[in-house]
Parts: structure tokens; sequence; C-alpha cells
């Protein structure tokens, strides 16, 4: 077999697709939706929700930093929601975060303009639940 210049670029191709498109890691495969979901969770690759399209640009600190601020605020949480919204003309990252006994979620809103701790208040839902459980 003759080796010329074509076929030793295309070997050499055919290498740099194949060593470019992995990644070292096992292949990935399909896994239930409740299963993403918790991975997600346990990494802390919740991602951020615009309420509307645009909002991020807007923002003048980073959503790592506005997570770190609410998460230094619930020792120990875990995010399970994240969403940058524009309240009474205040731009704001507000997060769900569930508590480090996993009992409570919180909402704690973080200003996109300052990075500063706006509120914390346990969410709503929990405080219906308690609520029912009280009359029940």
């Amino acid at each position: 077999m003759r080796i010329d210049r074509r076929t030793v670029a295309g070997a050499g191709i055919a290498v740099l697709l194949v060593v470019g498109c992995a990644d070292g890691e096992p292949a990935a495969t399909a896994a239930p939706a409740t299963q993403r979901a918790a991975a997600r969770e346990a990494s802390g690759a919740i991602a951020l929700r615009e309420d509307t399209p645009g909002l991020l640009a807007r923002a003048t600190v980073s959503e790592a930093t506005a997570r770190a601020a609410a998460l230094a605020r619930v020792p120990g949480g875990q995010v399970l929601e994240a969403e940058l919204e524009e309240e009474d003309g205040v731009l704001l990252f507000a997060y769900d975060i569930r508590t480090a006994d996993g009992r409570t979620v919180m909402d704690v809103e973080v200003d996109a303009a300052t990075g500063r701790v706006l509120r914390v208040v346990r969410d709503d839902d929990d405080a219906r639940k308690d609520d029912v459980r009280d009359r029940g």
C-alpha cells in the first residue's frame, strides 16, 4: 500500500475528529426525568429562568454572585429554582432554596444591581401546607 499526503492528511483529520468529540467520559445513557432533575439539584446546576427575555443583560451582578449570596443566607441549602425577574421596577434574582434539613423551602431575593439580599422568607407553599395540617 502506498501512503501519500492525502492518506496521511485524511487519517490525521479522522483522529482529530474522534479525539475532539470525546471528552474522556463514558457515554451518557438516557435517564428518567426524575433522575436528571435530582442530578441537576445535587450538582447545583439548576438553570436560571428569565421572567422576560433580555433581563440578564441588564443585571450588573453575575448570577453566580447572586446565587452565592442567597446560599449564604440558607446555610447548607440547595437551590431548587432560580429566576431573574423584575418586581416594581427592581431587577432581582429569586431563588427557592431547600434548607439543610430538607423540611423547608425558603424564598430568597437578591438585588441584581447590588448583590444585596433583599428578602428571605419561608416559601408560601410550605406555609400553606402547614396551615392545612394545623386545621386538619
